[in-house]
């Protein structure tokens, strides 16, 4: 007798993943009208990424706005350590995140730190060296505000080791 195997007919759970998470696709059907209206939706961004980018992220002017929250955290990292890129901060300036959920994680919290804001210096350099940042998007733009807010919120816990 020859195995034929089994034919398995899987039914996918409700919602469909698509369904559920086809609201963060940055087409621009999706995201047409899409405005911050009151400070509701920046409710857990940074105080400081608040401050100095909401009222150009509420005029639509996302790219200005990415634009200085990059900024920010630059000069954040410029107060702490006197450098203003995260591989200086690191490694020259000996910046230290605390926080790490444990100790034998520490090193990896760190360098996961690091990663993040390298990543801020690479997108910000992207950004700044066209006239077009071609961040249209305004979810596209809030995420980016994310992620900044991220980083400044790991920097208000340092040392100097």
């Amino acid at each position: 007798m020859k195995y034929s195997g089994y034919i398995f007919k899987i039914k996918p759970v409700e919602p469909k993943f698509s369904e559920t998470f086809g609201k963060y696709k940055s087409d621009s059907e999706k995201t047409r009208g899409f405005v911050i209206s009151d400070s509701t939706e920046f409710e857990h961004i940074h105080p400081e990424i608040k401050t100095k980018c909401l009222s150009l992220y509420r005029s639509k002017s996302y790219a200005e706005a990415v634009e200085k929250s990059f900024k920010v955290v630059k000069d954040r990292l410029r107060v702490l350590t006197s450098y203003e890129t995260g591989s200086d901060a690191f490694g020259k300036g000996h910046l230290h995140v605390l926080g790490a959920s444990a100790q034998n994680v520490d090193n990896d919290f760190n360098k996961a730190a690091q990663f993040l804001m390298m990543a801020i210096d690479m997108f910000r350099n992207e950004k700044s060296h066209t006239s077009d940042a071609k961040i249209d998007d305004p979810i596209r733009a809030y995420q980016y505000l994310a992620m900044s807010s991220l980083a400044l919120s790991l920097l208000e816990n340092t040392e100097i080791k």
